[in-house]
C-alpha cells in the first residue's frame, strides 16, 4: 500500500528492515498500519522506494527476518498472524516467496524475537522472543535448509 504522497510504503509499526547481502538494497515487509496488518514488500535502492509484487506470507506483524548472504535469500520466521504467534519459515529469493514446512525442527511459535545473519559462519541466528508461555531465551540457527537449536545462553 502506498503512502498518502505516493512515494513509498505507508506509515506502520512492528516492521523491520533488512539489507541484501551487498548492502545495495533495503527490504521492508509487513507490519501494522491503521487499517490492520500488512503483507506488502518494498525495496529501497538508496534513492526511492519500489513495491515488489511478490505474493507470499499472510499479513504479519512482529515478525523478524534477516538476509542470508550465502543463499541470497531473505529468511523470515514467526510473527503475529490473526493475533496468534506463528512458527512459519518463509524465504524470499528475488521476488519469489516460498513457505518452508519446518514444523518438526522449527523453533516454537513466537514474535518480537531477534534475528541476524552471521557472515563468518553463513548462518541466520534467531534468539528469544515471546511465545505462548511468555518470554523465550532459546538460540537457533538456520543453515539454508533447516533450523537447529543451539541452546539457551549461558
Amino acid at each position: 500500500e502506498v503512502s498518502r504522497d505516493g512515494d513509498g510504503p505507508r506509515a506502520r509499526s512492528t516492521h523491520r528492515l533488512a539489507t541484501d547481502g551487498r548492502g545495495r538494497r533495503v527490504l521492508l515487509f509487513g507490519g501494522w498500519a491503521e487499517s490492520g496488518l500488512l503483507n506488502d514488500l518494498w525495496v529501497w535502492n538508496g534513492r526511492e522506494w519500489s513495491p515488489v509484487n511478490a505474493p507470499g506470507p499472510p499479513p504479519t506483524g512482529a515478525t523478524r527476518y534477516a538476509y542470508d548472504d550465502e543463499h541470497a535469500a531473505l529468511v523470515m520466521f514467526g510473527g503475529l498472524v490473526d493475533r496468534k504467534s506463528v512458527a512459519d519459515t518463509w524465504t524470499l529469493q528475488g521476488s519469489e516467496w516460498q513457505r518452508l514446512d519446518e514444523r518438526k525442527s522449527a523453533p516454537e511459535a513466537r514474535n518480537v524475537h531477534a534475528m541476524a545473519y552471521d557472515a563468518k559462519r553463513d548462518r541466520v541466528v534467531l534468539y528469544g522472543g515471546i511465545g505462548a508461555e511468555g518470554r523465550l531465551d532459546d538460540l537457533w540457527e538456520w543453515d539454508g535448509v533447516s533450523w537447529h537449536r543451539l541452546g539457551p545462553p549461558r
